[in-house]
């Protein structure tokens, strides 16, 4: 789904239920079992078996790590796209746990920008979700843009362009 500024995603239990199943079928895929995968990632079992039941929300670190071992994108597992061909665009992000507070993250897509935030959360120690049934709101508010698009739009810089528009010119 490509978003737009002012669309807002909501993240909560079905995102991560949705990955889970991603990781299932891939896993399967491979033709692997649980304990298969979680020797293959020097995870104790009950951590994949947390993930896979939902009971665990997985991190960024995790996807990363499974997108390897299972050779899938981390945009396959989230079920995302790209919102910008050329960089990370710029995300809105407020949660249930504190509604008076948005942030901006900087991520590839909305889904990342959630987990993206709860890495930077986990890396000052602070805690992103107050409970299981937390979600997170995700709006699109910035998209990196080209230079040649910029001076497309803007027109090219002279030395002798003027630094104000007089009105009376």
């Amino acid at each position: 789904m490509k978003y737009y500024r002012g669309h807002k995603e909501r993240i909560g239990f079905d995102f991560y239920a949705d990955i889970a199943v991603r990781i299932v079928q891939a896993r399967e895929e491979k033709g692997m079992t649980q304990k298969q995968l979680s020797d293959t990632m020097k995870w104790t079992a009950g951590k994949l078996q947390g993930i896979e039941t939902v009971r665990k929300r997985i991190t960024l670190d995790d996807l990363e790590d499974l997108s390897k071992a299972l050779d899938v994108t981390i945009n396959w597992l989230l079920e995302a796209h790209d919102d910008s061909p050329i960089g990370k665009c710029r995300y809105l992000v407020t949660t249930d746990a504190v509604p008076d507070m948005s942030l901006y993250v900087d991520a590839s897509n909305a889904r990342t920008a959630v987990l993206e935030l709860e890495r930077n959360f986990k890396r000052i120690k602070a805690r992103l979700w107050s409970n299981s049934r937390d979600r997170a709101f995700v709006q699109l508010v910035g998209v990196p843009v080209d230079k040649n698009k910029l001076k497309d739009r803007f027109g090219k810089y002279t030395d002798n362009c003027p630094l104000e528009r007089n009105p009376e010119e």
